[in-house]
């Protein structure tokens, strides 16, 4: 047996919902049936398969405004064929037809038909058209880098440094002779480069250098006191002395 929800009030009038499992009504997305309406509760009411699909039930979710069976509120009801189902403005029919092997469709209540679908002709694009958007978008990438490539003001690398490692020989040299003995001949002495006119050519004299008198030790010290000792007192031994003499000479 196929179940059939159709539809019979406005807005969605005509809308077919093909019922092949259990499904809940209400005004939340995650319902099977959405029905957009203030007086829809989120989980309103439930349509339930017995019997392997033979009978049909609908169950009230403990919504606030009610479930109605043919104008009558209802609890719980089994559904038969032609009967109406209705929340408050909101009314639908049921249909049973024999089983049938055909596959059955989405249900939905309100679809969105404000953008159309593209046509099969206006999705697939031709071989030629692919191939001509891929080569204007492979030119284009190719003009940016052009544009944006950064212009490099470094010095050719190549015409800077030669391509071989190292000094040439004398021998690969052409402006210089090589004597039997491997020594070099005429080989020019390049010329001192001229000294600028600011620089300073004249070089001052190095100070010289000062003697730096080293410190008498204490040792030496005391052995130059002791001299001058000595020579402190044999001086005034001496002047005792002439004393001594000039007293007796002009006495006597």
């Amino acid at each position: 047996m196929n179940w059939k929800l159709i539809a019979i009030s406005e807005p969605i009038e005509g809308q077919t919902i093909v019922i092949d499992r259990d499904m809940v009504i209400g005004r939340h997305q995650q319902a099977d049936i959405v029905l957009q309406a203030s007086h829809v509760s989120r989980r309103h009411a439930a349509l339930l398969l017995k019997e392997q699909g033979r009978q049909l039930w609908i169950q009230d979710l403990e919504s606030s405004n009610g479930t109605f069976v043919n104008d009558q509120r209802i609890t719980s009801h089994q559904l038969k064929h032609l009967d109406q189902i209705n929340f408050e403005t909101i009314r639908f029919k049921i249909v049973a037809e024999q089983a049938d092997a055909s596959t059955t469709s989405t249900p939905t209540v309100v679809p969105d038909t404000s953008v159309s679908e593209p046509t099969v002709a206006e999705s697939v694009l031709s071989e030629a058209e692919i191939t001509e958007s891929i080569e204007t978008k492979t030119d284009k990438i190719e003009t940016d880098k052009t544009e944006t490539a950064p212009v490099s003001t470094a010095p050719d690398l190549e015409k800077v440094v030669p391509s071989d490692q190292g000094m040439p020989t004398l021998a690969e040299r052409g402006d210089v002779e090589v004597k039997q003995d491997g020594m070099p001949e005429n080989v020019g002495v390049p010329k001192p480069a001229p000294i600028p006119e600011h620089v300073a050519v004249d070089v001052a004299p190095e100070p010289k250098a000062v003697p730096i008198e080293q410190p008498e030790s204490r040792v030496e010290q005391a052995q130059t006191q002791q001299k001058n000792a000595k020579v402190g007192l044999m001086s005034l031994i001496v002047l005792v002395i002439l004393i001594v003499l000039a007293v007796i000479f002009f006495v006597v």
